[in-house]
């Protein structure tokens, strides 16, 4: 997977982990009603990805803070971690929207890539 794609999965982790705990809550109270090994399944299911999706977030923040220059953190937080425009990004950061998303990000993604390649080796 390339950098760029796994930095996007953080955009919508945190929404689809708020998914899954709200099904789970569901599954809980379903399971209260109906004693069926079928909602401990699904709910030993919902759990793992949980995890499983809550730990690439974890990878995907602590990486993020790594990167030393602090404006091309902040880029990297506001959009992937905070979810924001690039144009909320560029405002947030006092820069122009095109030096932004042509300059700045190709830094910051190239600054990911080091630090994943440097974890990989």
């Amino acid at each position: 997977m390339e950098t760029k794609e796994w930095l996007n999965q953080g955009r919508y982790l945190t929404k689809e982990i708020r998914a899954l705990k709200d099904a789970l809550d569901k599954a809980d109270k379903m399971a209260d009603c109906a004693l069926d090994s079928f909602f401990s399944k699904y709910k030993e299911t919902l759990e793992d990805k949980i995890r499983q999706l809550s730990q690439t977030n974890e990878d995907i923040i602590s990486t993020i803070y790594k990167v030393e220059d602090n404006i091309l953190r902040t880029l990297l937080v506001e959009r992937f971690i905070n979810n924001k425009t690039w144009e909320m990004v560029s405002h947030r950061l006092g820069y122009d929207f095109y030096h932004v998303i042509k300059r700045l990000y190709p830094k910051a993604v190239a600054e990911v890539d080091k630090i994943i390649n440097l974890k990989a080796s």
